[in-house]
Formats: structure tokens, C-alpha cells, sequence
């Protein structure tokens, strides 16, 4: 049976580094390894132009990032109208300018409040 198929949330038991293609493995089920043996790591997630990172400490996805513009933190906010054109425009020049995520530089710039980004990742 291949593993995609399988609706068994059991996730992957391994204590030496992970390294490979993992592609007959859920990404959920090697989430789900990783939280239980505690893993720090970055998992890319490559499909033809689209390429997405998860980054994980002692086991907890802790960020994501994308190389894909309609995934981006400003982008989602400024399409669910939680920021302005203007503020998506200067927390992006800033974040140009500065080694800060833009989260951070939103909340700084206190045009959103830490509570207010929490939609902005959950699915």
C-alpha cells in the first residue's frame, strides 16, 4: 500500500538525521515524526516553480516561507484588507531596508497588534 493513501496520522519514527526524498510520505505524518522525536530543522517542499520551507525547533513548526507572492504575510493582508496599500508599501521598504520580518515590522510600526496576524496562518 503507498504511504500517500494511507489516512494513518502515525507519523515517522527516526533518530538519526532525516535526508532524502520523502515524497511516498504525508507531510502531516513527518510533521508529526518530527514533533515526537523533537527535531530542529528546515523541510523544503519543492513542486515544479513552487518552493516552500517549514521550519521546525524541538519538534514545533515554528515559521513557513514561500517563494510564491500570493503567500506572502503583506500579500494575505493586504488581500483580506487587514492593511492598507500604503502601510503594506512602508512595512516593505523597511523590511528591505532592515534584517526584520515583516510581522515584527508591523507590529512595531503598530499598525497591526501580534493577536491580529494569528489568522493570517492558520488555515
Amino acid at each position: 500500500m503507498d504511504k500517500k493513501e494511507s489516512s494513518l496520522r502515525a507519523g515517522l519514527l527516526k533518530k538519526s538525521p532525516l535526508t532524502g526524498f520523502f515524497e511516498r510520505y504525508r507531510l502531516s505524518d513527518i510533521l508529526i515524526g518530527l514533533q515526537r522525536t523533537l527535531k530542529t530543522g528546515i523541510i523544503t517542499v519543492k513542486e515544479r516553480d513552487t518552493i516552500k520551507k517549514v521550519y521546525i525547533k524541538n519538534g514545533n513548526t515554528v515559521f513557513v516561507t514561500s517563494n510564491q507572492d500570493s503567500e506572502r504575510l503583506g500579500d494575505i493582508l493586504l488581500r483580506k484588507r487587514k492593511i492598507t496599500k500604503v502601510q503594506y508599501r512602508r512595512a516593505a521598504d523597511l523590511k528591505a531596508k532592515t534584517a526584520k520580518r515583516y510581522a515584527v515590522i508591523l507590529v512595531d510600526l503598530g499598525i497591526l497588534k501580534p493577536s491580529e496576524l494569528k489568522f493570517a496562518v492558520e488555515v
